[in-house]
């Protein structure tokens, strides 16, 4: 359940959880070093959790198209050449 879930996050240094609303009275079967550690997020619905998941995170610029696209390796060499 819950509780499982933040564990493997907080150990994953993931920083903050979405949940559904009715899971929050489950929160303090959580540890207290882990739900501290971690920003909670309960939501009513699908609206709340795209308005968090799609939110542009603190500190980020608005300038895009600023960054170079990475550079992909060449494909391997099949032997094959043209004619």
């Amino acid at each position: 359940g819950l509780k499982e879930k933040s564990v493997a996050a907080h150990r994953s240094r993931v920083r903050a959880l979405i949940a559904p609303k009715p899971n929050e009275r489950d929160l303090h079967e959580i540890p207290e070093a882990v739900r501290n550690g971690l920003t909670w997020h309960f939501v009513s619905s699908m609206d709340e959790v795209l308005e968090l998941a799609l939110r542009r995170p603190v500190g980020a610029s608005g300038a895009r198209g600023k960054r170079r696209p990475a550079r992909l390796p060449a494909p391997p060499s099949l032997g094959v050449t043209a004619h």
